[in-house]
């Protein structure tokens, strides 16, 4: 997957990135039986977390999905700067069952958050 997408606009450009989500979601759970989804931070997810709640709900199993992050400021997981939350908020929430959310401890100290996420 090397392709660059390239849009008229950020509203086309999420709808795609979405597409692209649910078919390797679904090619993956089909074949290893779950998939990995990495979450970042930044504006642009969460117009991503809002379609997927919104619109791909019921056509992702998303009980075989596993969150994970690859980045996280150094706050509490309730605090609206938290990509956590963000995510949380905007996507996660609105499921009705996900297959586990591994978090970045951001409200420990960055060398503890790191060494706990790396285990």
């Amino acid at each position: 997957m090397n392709n660059i997408i390239k849009t008229e606009n950020i509203n086309d450009f999420v709808k795609i990135v979405c597409q692209i989500i649910k078919k390797q979601a679904t090619a993956c759970i089909k074949s290893k039986g779950s998939f990995t989804f990495m979450l970042s931070g930044g504006r642009t997810p969460k117009k991503i977390f809002t379609e997927l709640a919104q619109y791909y709900k019921n056509q992702i199993d998303w009980s075989k999905v596993h969150f994970f992050w690859v980045d996280e400021r150094c706050v509490s997981p309730d605090h609206n700067e938290s990509n956590y939350k963000i995510a949380n908020d905007l996507l996660i929430s609105k499921l009705h069952t996900v297959g586990s959310v591994h978090r970045i401890r951001g409200e420990l100290a960055p060398i503890e958050a790191a060494n706990k996420y790396n285990i």
